[in-house]
């Protein structure tokens, strides 16, 4: 005698489940790519686990850790022992702006640049100005805070616009200091200053 009861009127007995019927109706493709990301997060916290130089703590710090950020660096150093590079030879330098109601200095020459102590070096300096120029001079500032000042003749030109030129032995060292000052002068000593800086 079969011990199952009978449906009461009025209702029907509800159907058995599969599992394939329980879970929710994707597409393939979509259970396809749910599989093989959970292969993969399986695979990789089997490979966490069993590898010697890999932790949660360290893999989380990589992820989650801000960018180091670099401070400026100061790739800038002054010369204490090896003298700086200048140019070598016969050097010229033009030179714009001052009062023109003064003498102004217009070009420089230098020659050479790099002398030798007690080699020679010739500066020729052009020069105008609105009123005659009574006197051009030059002074090395080198090394030691030694200062050497040297005036000029006139070599061509007239006094209101004219060449200025001189010859000296030169006088010291210049390693870590050597700058031209030339200042042309009218009958009352003013005059623009020019100061050319080469260490």
């Amino acid at each position: 005698m079969d011990n199952v009861n009978p449906p009461r009127p009025g209702y029907e007995a509800a159907p058995r489940l599969s599992l394939k019927d329980k879970l929710p109706k994707f597409p393939l493709f979509v259970w396809l790519i749910l599989l093989f990301l959970f292969a993969l997060l399986f695979s990789v916290g089997i490979y966490i686990a069993i590898s010697p130089d890999i932790s949660l703590k360290g893999l989380f710090e990589r992820i989650f850790r801000k960018a180091p950020t670099e401070e400026p660096q100061n790739i800038w150093s002054a010369y204490t022992t090896t003298p700086p590079p200048i140019a070598t030879g016969k050097q010229l330098y033009k030179i714009s702006g001052g009062d023109v109601n003064l003498p102004l200095v217009t070009e420089v020459l230098v020659d050479p640049l790099d002398p030798q102590v007690g080699q020679n070096q010739t500066v020729t300096v052009k020069a105008n100005g609105p009123t005659p120029i009574r006197e051009v001079v030059v002074v090395l500032r080198l090394d030691n805070e030694n200062n050497f000042e040297f005036k000029l003749a006139q070599s061509s030109g007239s006094p209101t616009n004219g060449e200025w030129k001189g010859t000296w032995p030169f006088p010291h060292s210049y390693n870590l200091t050597y700058r031209f000052n030339v200042k042309a002068m009218n009958e009352s000593n003013l005059g623009n200053l020019t100061t050319i800086t080469i260490r």
